[in-house]
């Protein structure tokens, strides 16, 4: 899967037809609009850049920032699932966590997996 960089530490997955993007960190809301992403999945604590944006879908994955732990699986799979679902009807998502080197890369893949992304399914 090749990752392109965008800026404000911004990713774009090219599998999911540019419409999932990943981000470890706070940036001006003013880039979502810019790219369209109008749902946000969180893996932390809803991010700053949210507090003035009641207009964008708002979901949350938490866990812990561990090679060891990995969120419940129920809980990952029925919102990754939402998030590929909105994806293909057209909604731009961001996978958020706190620095976007783990968990925001964890459930990108999976909402990947979701989308029907071959490569993918091997590795998750």
């Amino acid at each position: 899967i090749r990752v392109m960089r965008l800026p404000s530490f911004l990713y774009a997955h090219p599998g999911s037809g540019g419409r999932l993007y990943l981000s470890g960190r706070n940036f001006d809301s003013g880039v979502l609009d810019a790219l369209g992403i109008d749902v946000v999945l969180s893996a932390v604590e809803p991010p700053e850049f949210l507090a003035d944006r009641p207009d964008v879908t708002a979901l949350r994955c938490t866990f812990e920032d561990d090679a060891d732990v990995r969120p419940d699986a129920t809980t990952a799979r029925e919102t990754t699932h939402e998030i590929a679902a909105l994806i293909e009807a057209g909604h731009g998502a961001l996978v958020h966590c706190g620095g976007g080197y783990n968990r925001s890369p964890y459930l990108a893949a999976l909402v990947l997996r979701e989308l029907g992304l071959e490569t993918v399914r091997r590795y998750c």
